[in-house]
């Protein structure tokens, strides 16, 4: 008898260690971000995954109604949302190039966003992670500007207090389903102007990054603050930051046609553009204008393609990777609605 409580008494306590053990384990499976690296790699997941590209861009003026598919081997029916947008009808699908997708994208980059700043605070703010600290502010800031943008009325400050803007969230979710509150357009936009305003400071020349421009620096921060204020109509605010973007240009080369002669405007003065010794020629050198940039070089559309989207392209600030399903210059191969190239050329002559 005694020996069989002995075994007993071994056993139990074999069992008290094992739950022990198991109870000592993270109930779920996020990763535990308690060191500055960590910190860093959690951040290149706080930018959006997801284009509003697609869906805005079929509402613009400069697509055309083909009146059937064009050509091409898918039918049109895969590209359905882009009647949807062109008809300015509810938007029934939900892929990639869907508001609901983009939507669900951008709050996952904010939930990403606001994890970091946690762990940040957890870490006791370091000086190493006053970088990281920013960076999360910027991206929390230019996801809900993008959500704004899109899902609230355009920002008047005479009605801003009036209309409903967006779920402004701060804070990780700790609950399966967390409850929000849409405020008004002037709380979303007084918060998105907080959290810029807090962050910008922070930014470094992006030289801290293995790859600069897939992360917010000082100048595509910029960047976002003069689009920022120039939809607030904060002129001000839009000089300031446009001025630390890019300078005034100050040297300029004249156009000429292929036979060499100057080319001029309507008033007989001659057409100019940037010189491309100029400072601010890196940021028009990526239009379309075939006076003025890099695609003039490229040897097809693929290799314009790749231009396009170039980190070594200087007028590309901020890059980010997104799903989409179509590709912008194959149109209207595969749908009713597409570019033209003399609705395209109308646009950009304007």
């Amino acid at each position: 008898m005694k020996r069989i409580k002995i075994y007993l008494y071994i056993g139990i306590m074999s069992f008290c260690t094992s739950c022990s053990d198991f109870l000592d384990k993270v109930p779920d499976e996020r990763t535990q971000i308690d060191s500055p690296d960590k910190v860093s790699a959690l951040l290149v997941n706080a930018y959006p995954k997801v284009s509003y590209a697609a869906i805005v861009n079929t509402r613009c003026d400069y697509i055309t109604d083909f009146g059937s598919v064009y050509s091409g081997a898918q039918p049109g029916a895969l590209f359905s949302f882009m009647g949807e947008n062109f008809l300015w009808k509810d938007v029934i699908e939900d892929g990639n190039d869907s508001f609901e997708n983009f939507w669900t994208g951008c709050y996952a980059a904010i939930a990403v966003s606001n994890q970091a700043l946690i762990s940040i605070d957890e870490l006791g703010t370091p000086s190493s992670t006053i970088n990281q600290k920013g960076e999360a502010l910027m991206t929390r800031a230019f996801s809900h500007f993008c959500l704004a943008s899109l899902f609230a009325q355009q920002y008047d400050e005479s009605t801003a207090s009036l209309y409903p803007g967006i779920p402004y969230v701060e804070k990780p979710e700790t609950q399966p389903v967390e409850q929000y509150d849409r405020e008004t357009v002037a709380d979303t936009y007084r918060k998105i102007t907080q959290d810029f305003e807090d962050s910008y400071p922070l930014m470094t020349d992006g030289s801290i990054y293995t790859a600069p421009k897939y992360h917010f620096n000082k100048k595509s921060a910029a960047a976002f603050g003069t689009r920022l204020y120039l939809l607030m109509k904060q002129y001000d605010k839009v000089l300031e930051y446009a001025n630390q973007l890019i300078s005034i240009p100050s040297q300029f080369e004249t156009l000429t046609d292929s036979k060499g002669e100057p080319l001029k405007n309507q008033d007989g003065t001659p057409q100019q553009y940037i010189s491309k010794d100029d400072p601010a020629f890196s940021f028009v050198s990526n239009n379309f204008h075939p006076f003025a940039t890099t695609y003039m070089d490229a040897s097809g559309y693929i290799e314009m393609r790749s231009y396009f989207c170039s980190s070594s392209t200087n007028a590309n600030l901020l890059i980010t990777e997104a799903l989409s399903s179509i590709a912008w210059g194959e149109l209207p191969f595969y749908s009713r609605y597409g570019l033209s190239s003399t609705d395209i050329g109308k646009t950009i002559n304007a």
